[in-house]
C-alpha cells in the first residue's frame, strides 16, 4: 500500500495562508509564491520546471520562446532549460522548486 496522500488544493490554497510550501512532488518542495507586479522569478537551468498560475498573469521567457500564462494555466519548462518568469500583475503561482533552498525571487 502506498503512503501517498491526496492533496486538496482548494483547502491548501483557498483561503491563502502564510504557508509557502504546500506539499512535495518527487521530493521537491511544491511552493505557493506571490509575486508583485513586475517582480521576477529568475531561475538557473533546471531550478524550477513547473509553473501553475493561481491568480494573475505570468510571462516566462525561454531562450527561444516567450510564454504567457493566466489564471488556471500551467507550463512545464523543458528539462535543462533556464528561464526567467515575470509577473505581469500581482500574481500567485504554484511551482516545483528543484533548488536546495527557497525559490529564487529577485
Amino acid at each position: 500500500m502506498s503512503n501517498v496522500k491526496a492533496v486538496n488544493l482548494a483547502e491548501k490554497l483557498v483561503p491563502f495562508s502564510d504557508e509557502q510550501q504546500v506539499g512535495e512532488f518527487n521530493g521537491r518542495p511544491l511552493r505557493r509564491v506571490t509575486l508583485p507586479a513586475g517582480a521576477c522569478c529568475d531561475t538557473s537551468a533546471g531550478a524550477v520546471d513547473f509553473f501553475h498560475v493561481i491568480k494573475g498573469a505570468l510571462e516566462i521567457e525561454l531562450p527561444e520562446e516567450l510564454v504567457e500564462l493566466t489564471r488556471g494555466e500551467m507550463y512545464v519548462v523543458p528539462a535543462g532549460t533556464g528561464c526567467r518568469a515575470a509577473a505581469l500583475e500581482e500574481t500567485e503561482v504554484m511551482l516545483i522548486d528543484r533548488s536546495a533552498g527557497p525559490a529564487h525571487l529577485h
